[in-house]
């Protein structure tokens, strides 16, 4: 199993929220996605300007590099907390009009929110973090067992 961080909160549910753009950056902070310094960072861009306004195109790195006018590193380390959530599909994409010397490398690594649905990608990430759970639980039994054989 891949690891990832999921941060479990104690806040009130989102369901009362009307306004989409607030209801997210609560959701994206609370599973720890975004930092609550700076909400609308890239991250948060990357998710609502890319992916879950286009759910089902896949875009290249490049591409999302002069979307977000960013940096390779930047980038990386929210799309590898969106794969760590696997919300994300990797994928190769054909990339037309590419100079003459790279005539072998017509692909390029490209990503898509997966199912092309918001819901169901998030879905496994629950799946995932109730799992997860499940092992504390078991965790916590062991451990009171060895407790109880040793005091």
């Amino acid at each position: 199993m891949v690891g990832f961080t999921f941060v479990l909160v104690d806040e009130p549910s989102l369901k009362d929220l009307k306004n989409l753009e607030l209801a997210m950056l609560k959701f994206l902070r609370y599973i720890g996605y975004i930092p609550e310094e700076n909400p609308k960072n890239l991250g948060y861009r990357l998710l609502m300007e890319c992916f879950l306004a286009h759910p089902n195109r896949a875009f290249t790195v490049d591409e999302l590099l002069d979307l977000l006018s960013t940096n390779r590193p930047t980038l990386y380390n929210y799309l590898n907390k969106l794969k760590g959530y696997e919300v994300l599909d990797e994928l190769q994409v054909e990339v037309e009009g590419l100079p003459e010397e790279s005539a072998g490398r017509r692909t390029r690594k490209a990503y898509k929110l997966k199912f092309e649905d918001f819901r169901m990608a998030f879905n496994i990430t629950l799946k995932k973090a109730e799992a997860v759970l499940e092992v504390y639980q078991q965790d916590l039994e062991h451990l009171s067992r060895l407790l109880k054989e040793r005091y």
